[in-house]
This record gives structure tokens, C-alpha cells and sequence, in this order.
């Protein structure tokens, strides 16, 4: 991980030297937090579609919590370091196995991730969210 800590240290500071130039000199600039897997998901929810048993594992090969747990402690290291603002939803989705997109352990449904980030961005009037479980 350690070419990623130095390109994230890069990014950040790039983005700090943007975000300080006079015409972005009201930007903020924030990191949000890695996000976990879930790859019992996957092989729960396998279909016809992404074929047999086997090919489900091989797709969820590299798919680990101690990974995506290790980046997100690293990234709110680094974040803490370089005084840079942490959206910390790290924890929120973990509890949010349920909202993925059949078959994919990574990648989350729109409805979850609005409601998440307007934890952040909204005050509760503008907050609408469907909390019946759709499943697809």
C-alpha cells in the first residue's frame, strides 16, 4: 500500500494547491472514506447470469475487509496528518450488506449512497428516501 499513500499524499496536496488558487478560494475539500466489501453477497446472489459456483469465487478472489479496512485506517491517517476533512462512512456501510446491486459485494445501490452522503450535505427537509427494501 505504500505507492497508494504516496499518491493519495500527492493528490491531496494538488488539490490543496487548487483549491487555494483565488478563483476556487471558497472550495473545501474533503475525503470521503473507503468503503467495505461484502463478498458474501456475491456468492449468496449468484445467478445463471455470471454462471457456476466457481466463476463466483474467482470473481470475489481479491475481495477482502482486512484490505478495505486497512485502507480506510491508512487514508484516515493520512487525513488527520494533512488536516484534511474525513467524510468517515466507513461503519455505515458496513451495516449496509443489503443495499449492494445483486451480485456485486463492492459497489452500492444509489438509494444507500444518497442517504449517506446527505447525512453530510442536507438539512432534513431536503431528505426523501425510500426505506422499503427493493430487492432486484
Amino acid at each position: 500500500f505504500q505507492d497508494h499513500r504516496m499518491a493519495m499524499k500527492m493528490l491531496i496536496s494538488k488539490v490543496q494547491t487548487i483549491c487555494n488558487n483565488v478563483q476556487h478560494a471558497n472550495v473545501t475539500f474533503a475525503w470521503k472514506s473507503a468503503t467495505p466489501v461484502h463478498p458474501h453477497i456475491v456468492v449468496f446472489k449468484s445467478t445463471r447470469k455470471f454462471g457456476s459456483i466457481e466463476k463466483v469465487e474467482h470473481r470475489i478472489r481479491y475481495m477482502s475487509n482486512t484490505r478495505a479496512l486497512d485502507v480506510y485506517q491508512y487514508q484516515k491517517e493520512i487525513c488527520k496528518e494533512m488536516d484534511i476533512p474525513f467524510l468517515d462512512v466507513y461503519e455505515a456501510y458496513d451495516l449496509s450488506a443489503s443495499w449492494h446491486f445483486p451480485t456485486d459485494g463492492r459497489h452500492y445501490r444509489t438509494e444507500v449512497n444518497q442517504l449517506i452522503v446527505n447525512w453530510f450535505y442536507s438539512t432534513s427537509e431536503d431528505v426523501e428516501f425510500d426505506h422499503h427494501f427493493k430487492e432486484y
